[in-house]
């Protein structure tokens, strides 16, 4: 698995959320953190978070699902205070080394679960700086009086660091440090912990300020700190929990200018109130992270944001009497606008995707294997997948019956071939016959109070490229009387529709042109030159979606596709929709593309999403898309908007597309939020 130091460069990491705040949601009593086995400790257990990895593991195991399920790279164990100087406090300090074992276990088997090749799940260990400092005295009478030794906090430490090292974390994480000789210390036992188990890991800090000043606890500021640990081997510095995002955004800047690591930062809500609410909400922390993606234009006004919102480049909308901006909005304006695209470009430079970068040895492969063998389907390539969609705990009351339907691979189509089922998490599933238009394996399963409810499948496949050379002398004219040209010339409710305004557009592309295949040439260019790639809001949501590709200028696969399809038809070339995921190694996702029907030739593909590739050398390769798709396919749908066998009783989630599941009980849809999916990807030629 490619490691954190690896993958930094590349790209952002997401860290996960608070532990604690999250463990408040549960409403857990004294007898949960007690459990019977420290039933007779005396005093109070309730608070004592990190014994839970002893006595609730559920729960901590559910919280790290939760925030892998919300995209997070790296999870923290739950071993915050777990020292033996900590755990003093509560009469469990010989339970420490047992403690970290279990937190790096628990949070080792969900980040497994849900890594894979394009998208690994990292471990940190957390760190905490107990409840003592080696710099200030606890009696404001006695200033040369300490609660422990550098020593006495450094074994302690070391205690901690070894069990995490042994447990298989893949960093160390020394954080919210308000003394920096506690930190020290850490270090010093972070070096000591990895010679004795022979485990090498990053170390990441980070700093916590208690002022606006900008000043640790123990009155140093940033640079003053970055002083005092410049001799260590240090992977990372950051800035976590002290102000709000607002307030800590000087300080991170002042950071990143000095310090010459890696740079992270997990602001909270801003600081309690006197009745101890934090009054900053989520859509203010929203508004404020916003801030750090503006980096590229930093004098931003609200004059430039009301003209980005009217030109559409800013998407947002007023729900309830409140405008709400698209949670990829801000990423969008960068991809959507002229200007703002230049300007990143600018300052990031421009970079090929990882699909880009595996097609540009794909289509090389394609074009000269059709030209030798004439066989238009090639370049074969074997897939072992394991799919898998897990329903939050508790979700579904215990003991209801949740209904599962799964992506499965057609079996129906050309260039994806002998497809082989190998199992199913529940004995009893049901595949769809092959005229059902989205390809599914339907599974039932019992609620477990507490317990996530988990549905996979694991198959074979093999995905083939399909690239046809075509020549406009080898269209022939359409037989108009044939069922194929009939349906796939037609409207379809709700998003191929030829209004007054797709109709007048279909005539202005293709005026004057009577050949199929130059006509379909006309609207892919246009479509590929006038709707950049953005990331779209859910399909339901969008009344008509080639309409709103217009009105927005921009459009993912999907969306673009189906403006291309709506044209195409409009100008009397049979088109339909397809769909199912780019498999691409490191970088598989959703994907949609279409096909389009020339007489003569039968139904070709047609990827308008990935258009006209930037690193095109050919002619060739230039429209490869129109008439040819790589080898990287899953396809699961042949249509967009039709019924699921066995039947749905409640509106889907997607009401469009069908690619990362179904789930629904009695009582009602389950939406996205509440589960999610990840696929393993085994690729079997190399």
């Amino acid at each position: 698995m490619v490691s954190i130091e690896k993958l930094v460069r590349e790209r952002i990491l997401i860290l996960d959320g608070a532990m604690g705040t999250m463990i408040q949601r549960y409403n857990l009593t004294e007898e949960d953190f007690r459990g019977e086995r420290f039933a007779d400790i005396p005093g109070q257990m309730k608070g004592n978070n990190d014994l839970l990895c002893l006595t609730r593991p559920d729960v901590i195991q559910d919280i790290h699902r939760k925030y892998l399920m919300a995209g997070a790279d790296i999870i923290e164990t739950n071993t915050f205070s777990s020292t033996s100087v900590s755990m003093a406090d509560y009469h469990v300090q010989e339970y420490v080394r047992e403690m970290n074992l279990a937190a790096v276990k628990l949070a080792r088997e969900v980040a497994d679960e849900f890594s894979t090749p394009d998208k690994p799940r990292f471990v940190a260990g957390s760190i905490g700086p107990t409840n003592k400092t080696c710099s200030m005295s606890p009696d404001v009478n006695n200033p040369a009086m300490r609660a422990l030794t550098y020593d006495e906090l450094a074994d302690a430490y070391r205690e901690q660091m070894e069990a995490l090292l042994e447990g298989g974390v893949d960093a160390l994480l020394i954080e919210t440090i308000f003394d920096t000789l506690n930190a020290k210390a850490a270090i010093f036992a972070a070096e000591k912990a990895m010679e004795a188990t022979g485990v090498q890991v990053p170390v990441m800090l980070s700093v916590t300020v208690s002022d606006t000043g900008g000043r640790t606890l123990s009155g140093q500021t940033l640079e003053a700190f970055l002083a005092s640990v410049q001799h260590a081997n240090i992977f990372s510095v950051g800035l976590n929990c002290s102000f709000g995002a607002r307030q800590l955004k000087p300080f991170l800047e002042q950071l990143a200018a000095r310090a010459p690591y890696y740079i992270s930062a997990y602001p909270n809500a801003g600081l309690p109130n006197s009745l101890g609410q934090y009054d900053q909400t989520p859509a203010d922390m929203a508004h404020e992270v916003k801030e750090y993606i503006r980096k590229y234009i930093p004098d931003v006004s609200d004059e430039q944001m009301c003209q980005w919102e009217a030109s559409k480049a800013l998407e947002c909308m007023t729900l309830n009497g409140e405008k709400r901006y698209f949670r990829n909005a801000a990423p969008n304006l960068f991809r959507v606008d002229s200007v703002c695209y230049q300007i990143k470009a600018a300052k990031d430079g421009v970079s090929f995707s990882g699909s880009e970068k595996v097609n540009m040895e794909n289509l090389p492969e394609i074009i000269a294997s059709v030209k030798k063998s004439g066989n238009p389907i090639t370049a074969p390539k074997r897939m072992r997948v394991t799919y898998t969609l897990t329903v939050d705990s508790n979700a579904v009351p215990a003991g209801e019956l949740v209904r599962c339907w799964l992506p499965y691979p057609r079996t129906d189509q050309s260039r994806q071939q002998d497809v082989k089922f190998i199992s199913a998490s529940e004995s009893k599933y049901t595949l769809s016959p092959q005229d059902c238009l989205h390809s599914t394996l339907y599974m039932e399963k019992r609620a477990v109070q507490d317990q996530p409810t988990v549905f996979s499948e694991s198959f074979e496949y093999t995905t083939n490229a399909e690239w046809h050379n075509l020549k406009p002398k080898d269209i022939q004219p359409y037989d108009t009387t044939s069922s194929i040209y009939k349906e796939y010339t037609a409207e379809r409710e709700k998003h191929v529709i030829f209004s007054p305004r797709m109709r007048e557009l279909a005539a202005k592309l293709t005026a004057g042109e009577t050949n199929p295949l130059l006509k379909a040439k006309r609207i892919f260019r246009w479509v590929n030159d006038n709707f950049p790639w953005a990331s779209a809001r859910e399909y339901s949501t969008i009344e008509n979606i080639p309409e709103y590709v217009l009105d927005n200028h921009k459009g993912d696969c999907g969306q673009v596709s189906l403006l291309f399809i709506t044209l195409c038809r409009i100008s009397g070339i049979p088109a339909h929709f397809q769909s199912g995921f780019m498999m691409h190694p490191k970088a598989w996702n959703l994907h949609d593309w279409a096909e389009i029907y020339f007489e003569g030739i039968g139904w070709v593909p047609v990827d308008q999403s990935f258009g006209i590739p930037t690193f095109a050398r050919n002619a060739d390769e230039e429209y490869f898309f129109l008439g040819g798709i790589d080898s990287w396919r899953m396809i699961v749908n042949s249509d967009y908007g039709m019924p699921l066998i066995p039947e749905k009783k409640y509106p889907r989630s997607e009401t469009v597309d069908f690619q990362r599941g179904e789930v629904e009980w009695e009582g009602g849809n389950l939406y996205f939020p509440k589960w999610d999916y990840h696929m393993d990807i085994e690729y079997l030629d190399n």
